[in-house]
């Protein structure tokens, strides 16, 4: 049965499916594509999605998974895994940060440790192709007041156009929108 993934959850993915391309592209190397998901997961509050993100990893990349979990472990979870440009996130912010990637690495290991047990991957492991465009556009404020300008519409447009966010996306991929 296919599961029924939340905004946040379908974001992440994208996003990790995003970083992946860069890395196969040569862009971004494993330690930073590992550093960048689990920043990703730890600020997305989207732990039901982890092991859909650690599935689409190479399996090279569980090595270094592990120790660059091992390695924030030893240091109380208080290193950062990137490297803010201005003054970076608060104390308060920092501490939840901090607690967070606490939680994401606990269900990391939780995942390695049951396919190294030879458990049946979780149910609903099936990986959706996340269209970071389409999620973008509904995740966007909408004018309300006004109506689309598709025939027979009734939705408001996005911020950026005259149609909804659905009309939007026909009329600049030629296309409908994804629908997972």
């Amino acid at each position: 049965m296919a599961m029924d993934f939340l905004d946040g959850e379908l974001k992440l993915i994208g996003e990790v499916q995003q970083k992946l391309r860069l890395y196969r592209r040569g862009l971004l190397t494993l330690t930073e594509l590992i550093a960048a998901l689990l920043h990703e997961a730890a600020l997305a509050d989207a732990d039901r999605v982890i092991p859909h993100c650690l599935a689409l990893l190479p399996e090279e990349a569980r090595t270094h998974v592990e120790a660059s979990i091992d390695r924030r472990a030893a240091s109380g979870y208080r290193d950062d895994l990137v490297l803010y440009l201005g003054p970076g996130p608060s104390e308060e912010e920092r501490a939840r940060l901090c607690l967070r990637h606490r939680a994401v690495a606990e269900k990391v290991v939780e995942f390695y440790r049951q396919m190294e047990d030879g458990a049946a991957p979780p149910a609903g492991l099936e990986v959706p192709q996340v269209d970071l465009f389409w999620e973008l556009l509904r995740g966007m404020r909408t004018d309300e007041g006004s109506t689309c300008q598709a025939p027979g519409c009734d939705r408001p447009p996005v911020r950026v156009s005259v149609f909804c966010a659905r009309h939007h996306y026909e009329q600049i991929e030629r296309r409908p929108p994804p629908d997972y």
